[in-house]
């Protein structure tokens, strides 16, 4: 289906160029202009080259900000949270979590996934 649809469009497109009126050629340049007006069209292009960057930079720095709470939101309103998170290394990271009232430590590798320990939860301003 995809081949005839594609065999369709460019022969539609060659029927189109067969009965298009050819375009006039330009006029070839023969010298520079001196008033310095590429001067000015180089300088605004280079400008918004920039401002689109700059946009660009400012669009991912935002998103990264507010993408950086975003588990602790999700799990306001659901039974098990991800209270913490932390890397051992590349291959092994350690979760808090909270599950019903309880909070367990688990240990997750390439291999396995490990309870470590399981507490009560602890009280606010209290340390384990």
């Amino acid at each position: 289906m995809r081949k005839f649809l594609f065999l369709a469009l460019v022969g539609f497109a060659c029927l189109a160029a067969d009965e298009a009126e050819p375009l006039p050629h330009p006029e070839p340049i023969t010298q520079w202009d001196a008033s310095g007006e590429y001067k000015a069209t180089f300088f605004r292009t280079l400008f918004v080259i920039v401002g689109i960057l700059v946009v660009v930079l400012i669009i991912v720095w935002l998103l990264k900000r507010m993408s950086s709470g975003r588990p602790m939101m999700v799990n306001h309103y659901k039974n098990i949270k991800i209270l913490e998170r932390r890397p051992l290394s590349p291959q092994t990271i350690l979760y808090q979590l909270e599950i019903g009232g309880r909070q367990v430590i688990i240990a997750e590798s390439k291999v396995e996934v490990k309870v470590l320990t399981q507490f009560d939860t602890l009280e606010k301003g209290r340390e384990f």
